[in-house]
């Protein structure tokens, strides 16, 4: 009698409430119905902002406020499946352009690195070098010496920076001050041909390492560069002659791509030609400002001379890696 009673006042309820109608269990206790079961069971509610429904368990539902319905508690909502960054079109060139000049200034200065000893700067006038490379003719005049550097057709550097040159570097030093002044008309390192010249810069040569700080200009003659100026700037340099590596230590210069021009600057780059056969550098990061006002910059590491990869940030972001050639 009192179950009957009990599912007729259910029946006139039921279209007030809409949990529905309890069951009778066999201990004649009626079993109440689960919290936010008309919402379903996978714990969304229509509360759009996340922060109602789910099981009691707490397995479905959104603690974060951020509407996500899995449960989660990362209110970031990034995913971790989400693909790696990636350079666009433009700023895979714009990074390889910058890579290349740095790599071609480096070989400029390479080419330099054979009077980083004070022994190649002669006492007394005449060949100082013969059957070497580069072959070293010497004019002196009191305590300005000018030498002429003479890689011929094409040899391998003899002393710390390793390449393949062809051409004639003119070299000025003046003890007394010291500093020094370079000219160089279509010389060749690896096939590229470079003209240009450094100077006037403060040029120490010592035993162990020699300090080169001044300016330089290079035109690189890119066949796809209509710039007449390729690279200028201001750059700091120590040529390592124990070692042969090469570290532009700070440097402001600009990088030119046809009509465009790049100001970078250059932050302990270290290249060894000797130790790893080309100019590529094996530590140091360049930065430029993009045309957009961005900045970019390009990281270079112990791989990148045999893998000729280094990486490039934009706005100081995630690295992304990209080939040099």
């Amino acid at each position: 009698m009192k179950t009957r009673l009990w599912l007729t006042l259910c029946v006139s309820f039921a279209v007030l409430i809409a949990g529905g109608c309890p069951t009778d269990t066999p201990g004649g206790t009626p079993e109440p119905a689960s919290p936010g079961a008309s919402s379903g069971d996978t714990g969304a509610a229509d509360d759009s902002s996340g922060t109602t429904g789910g099981t009691t368990d707490g397995s479905a539902g959104d603690a974060d406020g951020t509407g996500d319905t899995t449960g989660g508690a990362d209110a970031t909502g990034d995913d971790p499946d989400d693909p790696p960054a990636t350079l666009t079109d433009a700023q895979d060139q714009l990074a390889k352009m910058l890579a290349t000049k740095q790599v071609r200034l480096n070989a400029v200065l390479g080419a330099l690195s054979v009077i980083a000893e004070p022994d190649t700067i002669p006492s007394e006038q005449g060949v100082t070098q013969s059957g070497l490379c580069p072959v070293i003719l010497a004019e002196r005049q009191g305590d300005a010496v000018a030498l002429q550097l003479d890689y011929g057709t094409g040899c391998q550097a003899s002393q710390s920076a390793v390449g393949n040159y062809a051409g004639v570097v003119l070299v000025v030093v003046d003890e007394a001050a010291p500093n020094f002044t370079s000219t160089f008309t279509d010389i060749a390192v690896d096939g590229e041909n470079y003209s240009g010249f450094v100077g006037p810069a403060v040029f120490q040569p010592q035993r162990e390492s020699a300090t080169l700080a001044g300016s330089i200009t290079i035109d690189d003659e890119d066949t796809d560069a209509t710039a007449e100026v390729a690279v200028t700037g201001d750059v700091t340099a120590v040529f390592d002659n124990q070692s042969g590596a090469i570290t532009l230590t700070s440097g402001t210069v600009f990088f030119a791509r046809d009509l465009d021009s790049y100001e970078v600057t250059i932050s302990n780059v270290v290249c060894n030609s000797t130790a790893n056969g080309n100019f590529v550098p094996q530590s140091g990061t360049i930065t430029a400002t993009a045309l957009d006002g961005s900045t970019f910059s390009v990281t270079f590491s112990s791989t990148s001379p045999a893998q000729h990869q280094a990486t490039a940030s934009v706005d100081g972001g995630e690295a992304v890696t990209f080939d040099l050639e």
